[in-house]
């Protein structure tokens, strides 16, 4: 709800409005998390449990585990804590990586790091591109609160446009997760260019793993619920390589890409483009197979508590997936 790219009015996105107009990119216009924080966000973005299913989260293979069975190099990348009362069940998954690079070495109860997300690309620059079978993961700070902490002033203190002006606290919030999300922007394109040129990526997949609602502390506490707490960006590159091999996948992209979608099903989606659909593997899951049976009738968040035909209803807005 904050970025340009998706209609917002400020222009704080624009390396990807710019990729928005590209081909080798599909930004896809309705996805939500399925819970407003992380830990709960991420457990199901990143294994076999979803809200669609009755896999008990203990028994769920993760992404990780089943890309490295299949013999793909697995790498982990993050700026955000291995241990603490908000990562651990995270870094758990994380830590089953072939090569890891944890940047943040803060643990504890709060939000902390100690560099901006561009120190992540030097790692990212790391991996060797001549292995051909790999996954990837990078886990950026965002704009996790306190939002003024997550972005240098020099060359990203772009709002508010007049400094002269009085501010809300309210308007104060809003201005800095807004440059937060300028930098953002700026590290997701640093990102891409070693993707593609260096590494010569053959698909990249990004999301968030919550919204904010940012005029109220804390911005996603999930009990003070509203939806723009679970209204997230999600957009995917694919190489021209990548989609001459697999047309069916990357028309499918292109077809649905204003049709709902929760992050807790990236586990099947990225387990469907990785060709690992033998086992483990939920097609109806899997948003570009043509078994996907989602549509609005049956989509949820808050671990399946609230539909998501109750936004749709309030933003008067035809979501229907055809």
């Amino acid at each position: 709800d904050h970025m340009g790219v998706y209609g917002y009015p400020r222009d704080n996105t624009p390396f990807e409005t710019e990729a928005a107009e590209n081909k080798d990119y599909t930004f896809f216009t309705h996805a939500y998390s399925s819970y407003t924080q992380t830990v709960q966000s991420l457990t199901y973005a990143l294994t076999q449990k979803n809200q669609y299913n009755k896999i008990p989260l203990v028994d769920a293979y993760s992404i990780i585990d089943m890309a490295r069975a299949a013999g793909f190099r697995t790498t982990w990348i993050s700026n955000q804590s291995r241990f603490g009362i908000w990562d651990t069940p995270i870094g758990a998954i994380g830590s089953a990586c072939d090569d890891q690079h944890w940047m943040n070495d803060y643990i504890g109860t709060g939000v902390q790091t100690k560099d901006y997300d561009s120190i992540l690309v030097p790692q990212l620059q790391k991996v060797d591109p001549n292995n051909r079978r790999q996954l990837i993961v990078i886990h950026l700070m965002g704009s996790h609160v306190s939002y003024w902490d997550r972005y240098p002033h020099a060359g990203f203190y772009k709002y508010p446009l007049d400094q002269s002006k009085t501010r809300s606290k309210d308007q104060v919030m809003i201005d800095e997760y807004d440059n937060s999300v300028l930098y953002t922007d700026h590290v997701l394109s640093e990102i891409m260019n070693v993707a593609i040129n260096h590494l010569h990526a053959d698909e990249v997949m990004y999301f968030s793993d919550h919204g904010e609602l940012v005029t109220q502390n804390p911005g996603h506490n999930a009990d003070q619920f509203e939806f723009q707490m679970v209204h997230i960006p999600f957009w995917i590159y694919t190489s021209p390589e990548y989609q001459k091999k697999h047309p069916a996948e990357f028309a499918a992209m292109k077809r649905r890409k204003n049709w709902l979608f929760t992050n807790d099903m990236a586990y099947d989606t990225l387990m469907g483009s990785m060709g690992l659909t033998s086992v483990k593997y939920d097609p109806t899951c899997d948003f570009f197979s043509r078994k996907y049976d989602k549509d609005i009738t049956n989509m949820m968040t808050m671990y399946g508590n609230i539909w998501l035909r109750e936004d749709v209803k309030a933003l008067g807005t035809n979501y229907k997936n055809q």
